[in-house]
């Protein structure tokens, strides 16, 4: 077992971040606001609805309301400024901002981005208290 734990700490990712540099999240997303969706006018479906939390990925729900824009491949926001990557298809009220990438990106950049975001989700929620969109350089 300690033989196995020295192997994975001697191991590299082969990562090479020389040319890593200051990114601000306007440079790579687009960003939408979700919009408005009340309790009583959701439809019951498979579609989940992304909602501010902390839990289930912010997946609240799931509906199947037509009209209501989906997205997929997408990092979510919300007010509180929880970070989620989400994948495959979903819907999100107007408490979560949507970052689409301007340029495609693998899922694991997603991931790292949002984990970036969770990190700094403090430092960010007090900067951008009063507005729309993020605007912290990363």
């Amino acid at each position: 077992d300690n033989k196995i734990k020295t192997d994975i700490q001697h191991k590299t990712l082969g990562l090479d971040n020389s040319n890593w540099k200051e990114f601000s999240l306007s440079e790579l997303f687009s960003q939408v606001r979700g919009s408005r969706l009340v309790q009583a006018d959701r439809e019951i479906g498979s579609i989940p609805l992304v909602t501010a939390g902390q839990s289930n990925l912010g997946v609240k729900d799931y509906i199947s309301n037509t009209e209501h824009k989906k997205y997929s491949e997408a990092i979510t926001i919300d007010m509180f400024c929880n970070s989620f990557v989400h994948l495959d298809e979903f819907c999100c009220d107007d408490n979560i901002l949507v970052l689409k990438p301007k340029n495609k990106l693998s899922k694991y950049a997603l991931f790292f981005i949002s984990t970036v975001i969770n990190q700094d989700k403090y430092r960010l929620k007090a900067k951008n208290k009063n507005k729309s969109q993020p605007t912290k350089r990363f």
